[in-house]
């Protein structure tokens, strides 16, 4: 054998080696994800993925990590299969394979531009390259109308310590750290010199220690204070859309709303389109006027914010849609869902693509464009429809508008138990870390829940079972990623991967020119980048101490309290008809609603003289017309006009200006003379002074 055979051999060998070993770590990093969910895994398969890659000729690096790419996506993107698998038969294969084989090419130029950062760039910096750039890619295949932003290799890491990077950097953030692990964890292997890897390594453990301990969401003193509720009805795919089932799901999901009514809810969320129907249309029959009237009536009954997932005609268009009744049963809001699934609720590239097979079996869905925000118990809430959730963007839009919490209304039943819908459920716990808020989920068949702005499941149900959730949400801690959203984080990586081409030319000036003075120069711009990183590393700093140090600043679209004819001092405020002494209070972005939490003292006033004395939780004020409800834990104490003290507590009351009444339409405990007594609703009328009860039982009626 001659030594040019030997050299092809050698050459053939190596380029297997590091096929198979790119193609393996894939696999790896898929396992990272549900339903395996090992995500130690992640770290390492990174590792494998840029050990190979610069092993390799730019071709076929392009080539292994098209293969590699596509291997990772077709497991994670397996439970297409399920979803769609039914209507296109023997080319169900194709689903999978095609999206995979596109966003596999992400890996592909994140091949070519670690094969670039490790032949330009200074040997210290073309690892962090590297993962920079796998990152951007990352992100460029996460937005726009044809985006797939599953399978973000960030999302993988929500029940590992990297979450803590999450509130600062957001999913793409954490995706850098695995990455740059990865990366220089590559380096070291194929370097066989581990202390760059150290050093990084302790820099990350650094970095994670001080996120950790200033993290808002561990530092939040505030109790959650807003009762919500979410309906799993556990109806099926193949039965929701049966015509003849449609009276049937109509009868589940409103009876099963009204269970609620013992827990007083202050919002109810049913899942995406539960009602199989445009329910605003009219018809001969009358009865999509009778589901109206049903779902008003439920939210009536309740004194609730109801959110009904169905469809919306308007004009030619149809919309997948949330519809909102609001405690007095009026249909206030309509929000339209502004992210489609391609290929599934819209039908890209029609003109071109109309032949395809079973092209008829693709929506046609309008996308809405309105980043809306909606209140409920005077708290604004971010409504999110199903695939909107995995678009970090879509949510920091409406966080930056005031949202204070955030609702998935989903139909994981596409999903069955695959993959997907744990997916998707790990895609909503990196939402409440990102922003720092609660995440309310109510999902057809599973999973909903409530999670907590740490990312825990406060309440989970399982798969398949009908369900109902209840509990309290909070206040959001908020976080640095609330603030800045995930493109300035994503510019950051992209200008660090291309300062190391600047640096390579100041290299190459340096090797042509090979002046004295060169050598200085080039160790002023050592100086320069030392000083840049310093300065950055101090920002970085600040920020998470900052953040630490005032967890309860309000997200962007708050502003100063104000009282529109009333007085704001210190923490006190207070009208003509009441004063409240509170904790803090934040006003929503339109300037309507204040929230005001902890109220130590509150007075209510009759004649310009205190009559009722008023503890609570909560309080959500109109600060133009002075109506307010109080929630959580209510004490209300009368003051004037008794000749014993009387007292009644609740978790709901509502004050009426101008008619100068205040209700408790939720049962109340009344204390009077001794006597104990449970009170359905009650009813204050400050110009005439009489207090009318509803049904009394366990005492003596006063």
């Amino acid at each position: 054998m001659n030594a040019a055979t030997e050299t092809t051999n050698n050459i053939l060998r190596s380029t297997l080696t590091s096929v198979i070993v790119s193609a393996l770590s894939a696999v790896a990093l898929a396992l990272a994800f549900p339903k395996a969910g090992q995500a130690w895994l992640a770290p390492l398969a990174a590792a494998g993925l840029f050990w190979a890659w610069q092993r390799l000729s730019w071709k076929r690096a392009f080539f292994a990590g098209w293969f590699a790419g596509t291997i990772f996506f077709a497991i994670n993107f397996s439970w297409f299969t399920y979803t769609v698998g039914s209507y296109v038969g023997a080319f169900a294969f194709a689903v999978v394979l095609i999206p995979a084989l596109v966003e596999g090419l992400t890996f592909a130029a994140t091949a070519l531009a670690a094969r670039a950062a490790d032949r330009w760039g200074a040997p210290w910096a073309a690892p962090a390259a590297a993962a920079a750039a796998f990152t951007v890619f990352e992100w460029l295949r996460s937005i726009g109308p044809l985006a797939v932003p599953f399978a973000q290799v960030g999302y993988s890491q929500t029940v590992t310590p990297l979450i803590a990077f999450a509130p600062y950097i957001g999913a793409f953030g954490v995706t850098f750290v695995v990455m740059l692990l990865g990366a220089y964890g590559a380096q070291a292997i194929a370097n066989r010199e581990p202390r760059r890897f150290a050093v990084v390594v302790a820099a990350v453990v650094a970095g994670w220690a001080l996120c950790f301990a200033a993290w808002p969401a561990h530092h939040d003193p505030r109790v959650p204070m807003l009762r919500v509720s979410a309906v799993q009805g556990n109806i099926a795919q193949t039965v929701k859309w049966n015509p003849q089932s449609f009276w049937p799901t109509v009868n589940t999901y409103v009876t099963q709303t009204r269970k609620l009514l013992p827990l007083h809810p202050q919002l109810v969320v049913l899942p995406e389109t539960v009602i199989p129907t445009d329910l605003n249309a009219s018809d001969p029959n009358g009865v999509r006027a009778m589901v109206r009237k049903d779902f008003s009536a439920a939210a009536q009954s309740l004194h609730a914010t109801l959110v009904v997932g169905s469809l919306e005609a308007r004009g030619p268009k149809d919309y997948n849609a949330l519809f909102v009744f609001n405690p007095s049963g009026l249909l206030s809001q309509v929000y339209e869902k502004r992210q489609l699934v391609p290929f599934a609720e819209s039908f890209p590239g029609e003109a071109f693509l109309g032949w395809l097979p079973s092209s008829d079996l693709i929506g046609r869905f309008a996308a809405g464009g309105d980043d809306a925000v909606i209140s409920a118990g005077g708290v604004a809430f971010a409504p999110l429809i199903c695939w909107e959730s995995a678009f970090a963007d879509l949510v920091h839009a409406q966080v930056s508008h005031g949202a204070q919490f955030l609702v998935i209304a989903t139909d994981d039943a596409w999903f069955g138990e695959t993959s997907g819908t744990f997916q998707h459920a790990q895609i909503a716990q990196m939402r409440a870390v990102e922003n720092g808020q609660w995440v309310l989920q109510s999902a057809a068949t599973g999973i909903s829940g409530i999670i907590a702005p740490d990312g825990t499941w406060v309440q989970q149900t399982a798969l398949d079972e009908p369900a109902l959730v209840t509990g309290m949400i909070g206040s959001p801690p908020g976080s640095i990623f609330a603030r800045i959203g995930p493109t300035p984080v994503v510019v950051v990586l992209a200008l660090m991967y291309g300062a190391i081409f600047a640096l390579r030319r100041v290299r190459v000036r340096a090797v042509q020119w090979r002046a004295p003075q060169l050598s200085a120069g080039k160790a002023r711009w050592k100086l320069y980048a030392l000083l840049a990183g310093t300065a950055v590393l101090i920002w970085v700093v600040v920020e998470v101490v900052l953040a630490g140090n005032a967890p309860g600043e309000p997200p962007q679209g708050m502003t100063p309290l104000t009282l529109h004819g009333g007085r704001v001092t210190g923490n006190r405020m207070s009208t003509k008809s009441w004063m409240f002494e509170y904790d803090r209070a934040e006003m929503s972005a339109d300037g309507v609603l204040a929230t005001v939490q902890g109220i130590r003292r509150g007075v209510l006033l009759k004649n310009g003289k205190p009559y009722l004395s008023v503890r609570a939780e909560q309080v959500s004020v109109n600060t133009q017309t002075f109506d307010f409800t109080a929630t959580g834990d209510v004490h209300v104490t009368q003051i004037q006009d008794t000749s014993s003290e009387r007292s009644f507590d609740t978790d709901l009351i509502q004050w009426v200006n101008a008619a100068k009444t205040l209700t408790l339409p939720h049962p109340s405990v009344v204390r009077s003379g001794g006597e104990t007594l449970r009170v359905s609703s009650i009813n204050v009328n400050f110009n005439s002074g009489q207090i009318r009860f509803g049904r009394v039982s366990g005492g003596v009626a006063p």
